[in-house]
């Protein structure tokens, strides 16, 4: 399907590893990481996360002895801020960001995301990708001008049936669903799908769409491997996303022919 006005506000794909087993490169591998993708990423932004534990208790309550562990990731940025690459311990994620010019489509995002797991490799040396997933974002906006009444299963197929529309005006629906991906290869693989109803604008109704197709059990780095487990979900978000909206809403969109 095509549609000229997609509802994508950010797609991302992450990679979660098993770290070398031989040697450690975390975070010693960053500097190289990082100066390898400088030229297409200049903007560079570090997050430092400190996780507190509790190591002893006076009289079983208060404090007396805590430990502190940082945890660092860095995000890097291209001129446009279009495309973020995000990286901590034995995790990696490349985010596409919305732009005026649109979506450029599932088949660039997988392609930067295996381009930057290549640098990821080389920088530090994981034994295998444990999980993947692939990640969108919609921001579906519903005009209401003229409407007596808005009703959300006009729209939406995944939605929220109440007993009377009028005892029971809704301000604020969150939704969240778990499918298990029989037709993937992992024994766990699943797609998490969120749906929310945003603060409204003017003339507008808003709702947040989350889906999350996570492919487990990789046990690889070959590339080919990861790029058809990624196609799969891809192709699961895919079947499942006509399904959520009404002919009313799908309208919205603005359906194309593909050539």
């Amino acid at each position: 399907m095509k549609l000229r006005r997609p509802p994508v506000v950010e797609a991302w794909i992450e990679f979660h590893f098993r770290g070398s087993e031989t040697v450690e490169l975390w975070p010693d591998g960053l500097q190289g990481f990082v100066e390898s993708l400088q030229g297409d990423f200049p903007h560079l932004d570090p997050k430092i996360h400190e996780e507190v534990t509790v190591v002893d208790r006076i009289k079983g309550v208060i404090p007396n002895q805590i430990t502190v562990r940082p945890h660092l990731r860095m995000r890097l940025f291209d001129e446009k801020r279009a495309t973020c690459v995000q990286v901590g311990r034995d995790s990696l994620a490349v985010n596409l960001i919305k732009q005026p010019d649109g979506y450029p489509g599932f088949s660039t995002l997988r392609e930067k995301s295996l381009e930057m797991l290549k640098a990821y490799q080389d920088s530090f040396q994981p034994a295998a990708v444990l999980k993947a997933a692939l990640h969108y974002t919609d921001m579906v906006t519903v005009p209401t001008a003229g409407l007596n009444r808005f009703r959300i299963e006009d729209y939406f197929a995944v939605g929220l049936q109440v007993p009377d529309d009028d005892a029971w005006p809704l301000s604020h629906v969150a939704i969240d669903l778990v499918v298990p991906l029989q037709g993937m290869k992992g024994d766990a693989d699943h797609l998490a799908f969120g749906f929310r109803r945003e603060q409204p604008e003017e003339g507008h109704e808003r709702f947040r769409l989350d889906w999350h197709s996570v492919c487990t059990d990789l046990e690889t780095l070959d590339h080919d491997v990861l790029s058809g487990r990624l196609e799969e979900a891809h192709t699961e978000i895919k079947e499942r996303f006509r399904g959520c909206f009404t002919d009313r809403s799908w309208a919205i969109f603005g359906e194309e022919e593909e050539s």
